[in-house]
């Protein structure tokens, strides 16, 4: 029996990200993400993935999803037993691939711990680091997440050592839905500009006013093969968001918040 639960949004945001690979114009791309045990992201990526980085921190779930790929013709399946913000902090760095693609899909995450963030942290300070030692290259980077909403005071506390005062004031006074999505912008946007990346927000979607699925694409320099244009990293702060209501398909566009 699956432990993780499938949808139509999950659904549509790997054929987002599958598109958003196909930007980058190279194929044999290596793809790390907790792909449980249908491997379904693996099988909606196929098309343009060589090496697979599957994580999870149940053993069951890893042996299925090893079951589920194997008649997949990749050169390199790694199955890695772990939490994924410890893998990113602690294994990633010494990992001979590097992941072309990256979805982080699940809903945990900061503030079920004492310290908000605090691994998140850390394990997306090890994965920019590594690849901003990949320049001229760009890579995919889609991050699905639902609120967890304590107060904007818990997102501001988590935020307030790694960036301005100024974009703090745009956290605090964001809430519900906003707060959290306002938050992984800001941390993302300081990973970028902390290893002189160029960003885009290839697409941003809500679904149910709960679910957001954030899909960016960054690199160290610019990458002559990628289709996309890459900008500054603030551009993290003004993309818009798509917003899907339930019997309609096309979504409403929202500016992101601003002060």
């Amino acid at each position: 029996m699956a432990i993780y639960q499938e949808s139509q949004a999950k659904q549509a945001v790997r054929l987002l990200l599958l598109d958003a690979c196909r930007h980058l114009q190279r194929g044999k791309l290596t793809y790390l993400g907790l792909p449980a045990e249908e491997a379904l992201d693996i099988r909606a990526l196929e098309p343009v993935l060589e090496n697979a980085i599957c994580v999870d921190e149940r053993k069951a779930v890893l042996d299925e999803g090893r079951l589920s790929i194997a008649s997949i013709p990749l050169r390199a399946r790694r199955f890695v037993l772990s939490r994924m913000w410890q893998y990113l902090r602690d294994r990633y760095p010494s990992e001979d691939l590097a992941a072309d693609v990256t979805f982080l899909d699940f809903y945990g995450g900061g503030l079920v711990n004492d310290d908000p963030f605090a691994l998140e942290l850390a394990g997306l300070r090890s994965y920019f680091a590594k690849h901003a030692r990949h320049p001229n290259k760009t890579f995919v980077l889609a991050w699905t997440y639902m609120p967890r909403d304590k107060g904007p005071q818990v997102y501001s506390s988590a935020c307030e050592k790694i960036v301005s005062a100024d974009k703090l004031k745009l956290l605090r006074k964001s809430s519900g839905m906003w707060a959290r999505s306002v938050a992984i912008r800001l941390i993302l946007q300081k990973s970028f500009e902390e290893h002189g990346m160029l960003a885009k927000v290839f697409h941003h979607a809500v679904y149910k006013s709960v679910m957001n699925a954030i899909i960016l694409l960054y690199s160290k320099g610019t990458d002559q093969k990628c289709k996309l244009s890459l900008q500054d990293p603030s551009v993290l702060l003004t993309a818009p968001v798509c917003i899907y209501e339930p019997g309609h398909p096309v979504p409403s566009i929202v500016p992101f918040p601003t002060l």
